[in-house]
């Protein structure tokens, strides 16, 4: 027996749940047909329903395999991705060969040692942690050897980010560049890198000085992933101020010369920030060519992301309220923007130790302290 739901998906697409019934169970499928449903459900339920593989003959590298594939259907393009770039660089060379009953503690623990960096470990205990679990699910190990591992606490980064003065020459030499699009944009409010790189035109309302800010580009082990919503699932508007609208609109233009030039060879589609040659920009070619800018323009090395920083702080300085910083920064709360992201400069702190200075001492040089 099966049960057909038609729903919306989150682009406004129609979409199909099916569930199948079997023995009392309930298997669920979903696709953008009624068939891909059906044959989502169905997999599910022989999946579920197949002899449970034995811990002490079934290889890591084999159920792994499984898992991903479920992974890969059920879960956001660049989470496959990811996990299995992990397993196929880390896990598989080192753990595929062992027999899942075979992952003890201490076996695991000795190859987290060999990964090369603090995060690589914990990135990739994340990925055979969240396999076995479920294996603890599906009854093949009465416990996950991965839940008790020591590793590396992640290091502590204060943000780095530009004052207006920075701010003011790092455009100086990024005016005239490529990519002054994204460099405009991301001065203009806090968006995240990947959200400004998958921006297109349709999105940008020049005439009302906004932009809809509704999905995200990444990229993971060579490969670009567009995902269709934002980091917190919903889209958001925002407003640009004049001069960035002028480079917009400059911009646009310049951009349709290109194309037109360019012809069959353009590949950058309605996005707004392309390269010279036609081509949608990457996050390595952004880090490349902000790099070399910073360089130019003499001032301390921050990544592309640290001007997300950048805004938040100089729209702290400029008197905004927490709330409407969370809000542009696309948080639903106020307390991760300004624990993360909110950095009091230099000349602030100096400025509040001189105001306590003086609200002790007035505008005496030295203390005078009255003599018992």
């Amino acid at each position: 027996m099966a049960a057909v739901t038609k729903l919306v998906g989150p682009d406004g697409k129609p979409c199909f749940r099916v569930r199948v019934y079997k023995n009392g169970r309930q298997f669920m499928g979903s696709g953008t047909t009624r068939r891909a449903a059906e044959k989502a459900a169905m997999a599910h339920m022989l999946a579920a329903t197949a002899p449970k593989p034995e811990p002490d003959t079934e290889r890591l590298e084999t159920y792994m395999e499984r898992w991903l594939a479920n992974i890969e259907r059920h879960n956001p393009a660049a989470t496959g991705r990811e996990y299995r770039y992990h397993f196929e660089r880390h896990i598989k060379p080192a753990l595929g060969a062992y027999p899942i009953g075979a992952l003890k503690a201490s076996v695991l623990q000795g190859w987290v040692h060999t990964l090369p960096t603090a995060d690589k470990k914990r990135r990739c205990v994340k990925v055979l942690r969240a396999c076995l679990t479920t294996a603890v699910d599906d009854d093949i190990l009465p416990k996950n050897p991965c839940r008790n591992l020591k590793l590396p606490g992640p290091a502590e980064r204060l943000t780095a980010f530009w004052t207006p003065a920075q701010v003011q020459a790092f455009w100086a030499v990024a005016r005239e560049h490529s990519y002054r699009a994204y460099w405009a944009l991301a001065l203009a409010f806090p968006a995240r890198p990947g959200e400004l790189l998958a921006l297109r035109w349709s999105d940008v309302n020049l005439d009302a000085g906004t932009v809809e800010i509704a999905r995200s580009r990444s990229t993971y082990a060579g490969a670009t992933v567009e995902q269709g919503t934002t980091k917190t699932g919903a889209p958001r508007l925002e407003h640009i101020g004049p001069q960035a609208g002028t480079v917009l609109r400059s911009w646009k233009s310049a951009q349709s010369g290109l194309h037109a030039r360019l012809g069959r060879s353009w590949r950058g589609e309605d996005y707004v920030c392309t390269g010279p040659e036609g081509m949608p920009v990457s996050l390595l070619s952004l880090r490349d060519a902000f790099e070399r800018l910073t360089t130019a323009a003499g001032l301390p090395r921050i990544r592309p992301y640290d001007l997300r920083a950048t805004a938040v702080s100089n729209l702290k300085r400029a008197g905004a309220s927490d709330r409407v910083v969370a809000d542009l920064a696309g948080h639903r709360g106020t307390r991760s923007t300004m624990e993360t992201y909110w950095r009091a400069s230099t000349e602030e702190h100096a400025q509040a130790v001189a105001d306590l200075e003086h609200s002790y001492f007035g505008g005496a040089t030295e203390p005078v302290l009255a003599h018992s």
